[in-house]
């Protein structure tokens, strides 16, 4: 494999990207053998949205569809950003760290699927005054 091409199949990877067949020179529109079975075409995160307080917490679930709408069964990566208002889990469990507006993705190869996130801090009244 060419030093190029290498370089460019490990930024597609970082990128979240999958490229079995295009690195093999195959076509990315079919999965194996030439067939759309089991091909995601779409990413749905559910709950769509989702407001935690600081220190809170939040189960997101990803489902993954193929071309006619079966729910295709795959690794799913989840990623938050940005990283400083919370922290996700590889099931799906995001734990508020900082008041703010987050999205929170999970990709499936190579499809993004988003939900929006905010995180709150508390009242006035029920925050810790140093003494």
């Amino acid at each position: 494999m060419s030093t190029r091409r290498l370089q460019v199949l490990q930024l597609a990877v970082l990128a979240g990207a999958t490229l079995p067949y295009l690195a093999c020179g195959g076509d990315s529109s079919t999965g194996p053998g030439g067939s759309n079975e089991n091909l995601v075409t779409t990413v749905t995160i559910s709950p769509s949205s989702a407001t935690i307080p600081i220190g809170g917490e939040a189960q997101f679930t990803a489902t993954a569809r193929d071309g006619s709408g079966s729910v295709v069964s795959a690794t799913k990566t989840w990623l938050v950003l940005p990283p400083s208002v919370a922290s996700v889990t590889m099931g799906g469990l995001v734990r508020g760290l900082e008041a703010g507006n987050a999205n929170v993705t999970a990709t499936v190869d190579g499809r993004i699927g988003s939900a929006s996130l905010t995180v709150e801090a508390p009242p006035r009244h029920l925050r810790h005054r140093p003494s």
